[in-house]
């Protein structure tokens, strides 16, 4: 697959497309360049997905993460996005599940 199709098509499954990136990089840097260029290369075929680097692709409310099974050497996009942070908060005595009870 061409890891530049695999990401037209998991934006396209959330709604967004390329114009909707930000930047593009790793938790390290972005990378400066064209995506559809850098990202036209085909990912089961030419390239081991090892030699893939850790990549994210981020827009305004999103992110696509690349992820890896190492026991099949497979990888694919995980789409992620921000939550609403929620309305009702609690005070907990501890986050351990065991001792989640709050003060009451």
């Amino acid at each position: 697959m061409n890891l530049l199709d695999e990401t037209i098509e998991e934006l396209s499954a959330n709604g967004k497309s390329l114009d909707d990136i930000l930047w593009f990089g790793t938790n390290d840097f972005e990378i400066e360049g064209d995506i559809a260029k850098l990202f036209n290369i085909e990912t089961s075929d030419e390239y081991d997905d090892f030699e893939i680097i850790f990549l994210l692709v981020v827009g305004d409310d999103f992110w696509l993460e690349r992820v890896m099974d190492t026991s099949s050497n497979w990888s694919w996009w995980e789409y992620r996005h921000l939550i609403d942070k929620p309305k009702k908060k609690v005070k907990l005595k501890s986050v351990l599940y065991d001792r989640i009870k709050g003060d009451d």
